[in-house]
């Protein structure tokens, strides 16, 4: 499996395509972890990082972007790189 311009992107490139290709990857987006810990928690803090690298494709490969929205990814779930939750049992 092959990603344009993934060999420009500094980082995890060669980690990032072996999660791809053994289907590693987490399938649940932000909005499913927001509904996970708010069933548990009293939510103080919930904030979303938006990964920089991810802006930087969507910026370079604009025809590859679309074409990843058109298959049904969410420019929402795209673009984030990890979540920060700080909370208290309920």
């Amino acid at each position: 499996m092959t990603i344009d311009g993934v060999d420009r992107i500094a980082g995890e490139s060669k980690l990032g395509l072996m999660y791809i290709e053994l289907d590693l990857f987490s399938h649940r987006t932000w909005r499913d972890y927001l509904a996970a810990f708010s069933s548990l928690l009293s939510l103080k803090v919930f904030r979303v990082h938006v990964d920089p690298e991810a802006l930087e494709y969507r910026r370079s490969f604009p025809a590859k972007w679309r074409q990843l929205l058109q298959m049904g990814h969410a420019e929402e779930d795209l673009l984030p790189s990890s979540i920060s939750v700080v909370g208290v049992f309920r």
